[in-house]
């Protein structure tokens, strides 16, 4: 039989390598060769029994022909080598090991294992130990029959075989006994001398939070100017310090990020249960910069403003909030008000910031030092009851409420004057050069009425019906509904918590927002007021004197009439025309009646109870006149004396309205389309349920 040979081209594609490769390894190892001529010159051919085993070997399996490598007989008896599992055992952490020292110590018992059944079949066969010991080796090597073994050993000599096999058996065949025992005397230790980590620790531990790499260049710096030698590299001296953090967490945060982040991030917390508390016990209150903007009212600018709200505990329920312009006292006073309300009863405590509205001393019951718009009112929540707790500074994780902030943040990514919550957060057309953005960017501004509407939209219809993980997926309105107070009157509340605000007295009354509050008790005063108010609903307003001893008046707002009221299809406005002159007319003539008896020596208060007061003196001749001559030139028809009286304020007219529509007489157009604009307005939807009980004893009163 010839002997078989190979050219470089062909050993290449067995060994899946370059033929320049084959070419410098057959020249470094001598491999014995033939040369042959053929068209393109004179080739070399090794021959196969000459080769490498490895190469022999894999030449075999590709052609499907078992040989003996060493004598090259041709059909000698295949290796019996065990085939390669399909997937590896779960490896076993063995004691004083760590997992890669377990699985190098499992992997080296299977090769044993497998080396000792190949020599136990090669002595059956009475085949030659040592060829089949020297075969076995050199196809294991190959990486073909155990690849995951060749992956985790990699290449081995027959000598370390025997080597372990017979430790093993000194061992008692004990896997730990073959482990790989590399570093063991050295451990969890660094190299790192005391002189080195000193002065790493020196530069690692400031509050500057230097980085490790300039920690490490200036430690050697300053060691070397000290005379002395770092041995240790800088990897090693990366490793000891991050040893050092790992196991000294709480050193390296106090010492570089502080006592806060301590607490934040290190000393364990107390973890609270809800469970204990009801509904109503306590509220949290806190501030949040809104991420929008909405329209000032005080002055219409765009403003971020600050919306206050206070958040029931136990339910994960906004209870109530207001949106303020500034940090001020008053508006801390209109969201608890709203909060009572909405809860129906007074809570048992109130949890609330540092920040100076919440600090004020309205809420500790001193009296010293507190500004007018606030007085009167100090120890407000001592006089309701409500005990008051003041949050730890700078600890959010105390106030439940800033979770709600984060989860409110959706809606406001809803509006069209989105700011966003960080300067990299901020919107496409907020940043410079974004000219189609700009271009393309809904310019509308919401003010607080309808800041306000689109809260409690989402507040109570989105928010509040989904399941909440912390309440263990109930809805904090079920929880909410089901444990809220049985209701308090708004009387109860009204004048000690709305906003209080001073103001002068003019011809029209008082002005708040750019709107007239007028009532007669205001004509001829002149001293400065503290007007009450709820800046939700400015339907009326509340005036008490400066020293805030004496209530004067509930002032409503001046309503403009119709230029021309003799062209209007709504008699309404002839009636408000009217009203208003005769308004005029009864305040001059209380005046003029002072001032006659004055100039007569008799002053009112000096008449005798028989004689008829001012209010009932009649009109001179000359004052009836003027007063016909005034309501001419408006088409004034004045209405019979048995007449009602003419209403003077929005709910008023509705409410006349409602007396002619039960009577059973017809409204005219424009009445009913006056109707239909006051039910759409939010000061008729504030008191729907008073128009509804007016309507309904109406009703019955016709029946």
């Amino acid at each position: 039989m010839g002997q078989t040979a190979l050219t470089a081209t062909m050993i290449a594609a067995v060994l899946k390598t370059h033929k320049t490769t084959i070419m410098r390894r057959a020249e470094k190892e001598s491999w014995p060769f033939i040369e042959s001529t053929g068209r393109g010159g004179k080739a070399k051919k090794f021959i196969l029994f000459g080769l490498p085993t490895d190469i022999q070997l894999l030449y075999n399996k590709e052609l499907q022909q078992p040989c003996h490598v060493e004598t090259g007989e041709s059909s000698p008896p295949p290796l019996a080598l065990a085939p390669s599992p399909a997937a590896p055992l779960p490896i076993v952490i063995m004691p004083g090991l760590t997992t890669k020292q377990s699985a190098i110590a499992a992997g080296r018992y299977d090769l044993v294992t497998l080396y000792l059944r190949e020599k136990e079949a090669a002595r059956k066969k009475k085949q030659k130990i040592g060829s089949a010991v020297k075969d076995f080796v050199a196809y294991y090597n190959t990486g073909i029959p155990y690849p995951q073994l060749f992956k985790l050993l990699g290449a081995v000599a027959a000598q370390t075989l025997e080597k372990w096999r017979h430790t093993l058996r000194i061992n008692n065949m004990q896997m730990d006994a073959i482990a790989p025992r590399h570093g063991d005397h050295r451990r969890g230790r660094r190299m790192v001398t005391e002189t080195e980590m000193s002065h790493l620790l020196l530069h690692a531990l400031h509050p500057a939070r230097r980085r490790i790499s300039e920690c490490i260049r200036w430690a050697k710096k300053s060691i070397a100017s000290e005379g002395h030698y770092s041995p240790s590299s800088p990897a090693t001296m990366r490793r000891a310090l991050l040893d050092y953090q790992n196991t000294h967490y709480d050193r390296w945060i106090f010492c570089r990020e502080g006592e806060k982040a301590l607490e934040d991030k290190v000393l364990p917390y107390l973890e609270r249960d809800d469970s204990h508390i009801q509904v109503g016990d306590v509220l949290v209150a806190d501030g949040h910069k809104l991420n929008f903007h909405v329209r000032n009212p005080y002055n219409g600018k765009e403003v971020r403003a600050t919306l206050l709200v206070f958040f029931d505990w136990r339910s994960r329920y906004p209870a109530g909030w207001h949106i303020m312009m500034q940090e001020n006292i008053q508006c801390v006073h209109a969201a608890l008000r709203r909060a009572i309300l909405n809860l129906g009863d007074i809570p048992r405590m109130v949890m609330l910031d540092n920040g100076k509205a919440f600090k004020a001393r309205i809420f500790t019951g001193e009296t010293r030092n507190i500004d007018l718009e606030t007085s009167g009112i100090d120890g407000l929540y001592k006089r309701l009851g409500i005990q008051i707790y003041f949050a730890k500074p700078y600890n959010a994780k105390s106030k439940p409420v800033e979770r709600w902030f984060g989860t409110f943040n959706e809606l406001e990514r809803l509006l069209p004057s989105y700011t966003g919550n960080s300067i990299e957060d901020k919107p496409a057309h907020m940043h410079r050069n974004e000219r189609l953005h700009k271009r393309l960017h809904n310019p509308w501004v919401p003010d607080v009425n309808q800041a306000d509407a689109i809260i409690a939209a989402w507040a109570y219809d989105e928010y509040a019906k989904r399941p909440h993980r912390g309440l263990k997926g109930a809805a904090p309105r079920d929880i909410w509904n089901a444990g809220k107070g049985p209701g308090i009157t708004p009387e109860s509340l009204r004048f000690l918590m709305m906003t209080a605000t001073v103001k002068k007295v003019n011809r029209n009354g008082v002005t708040l927002f750019g709107t007239h509050f007028y009532d007669e008790s205001l004509y001829g005063y002149k001293y400065p007021v503290i007007v009450r108010h709820d800046i939700l609903d400015l339907s009326e307003v509340y005036v008490y004197s400066e020293d805030d001893s004496e209530f004067i008046c509930t002032a409503r707002p001046v309503r403009g009439v119709h230029p021309v009221a003799r062209i209007s299809d709504n008699p309404l406005d002839l009636q408000a025309v009217k009203e208003g002159l005769k308004m005029q007319k009864t305040l001059k003539r209380d005046t003029e009646t002072f001032a006659r008896a004055r100039v007569t020596g008799k002053l009112p208060w000096e008449f005798p109870e028989s004689a008829v007061s001012c209010d009932e003196l009649p009109m001179t001749p000359a004052q009836i006149a003027d007063i016909e001559e005034q309501a001419a030139q408006t088409e004034v028809i004045f209405l019979d004396e048995k007449k009602p009286e003419i209403p003077t304020c929005d709910s008023d007219v509705y409410e006349l309205l409602l007396q002619k529509k039960a009577a059973g007489n017809e409204l005219a157009a424009g009445e009913v389309s006056w109707m239909r604009d006051f039910e759409a307005s939010p000061f008729y939807k504030s008191i729907a349920p008073y128009f509804h009980e007016f309507e309904r004893r109406l009703a019955e009163a016709n029946q």
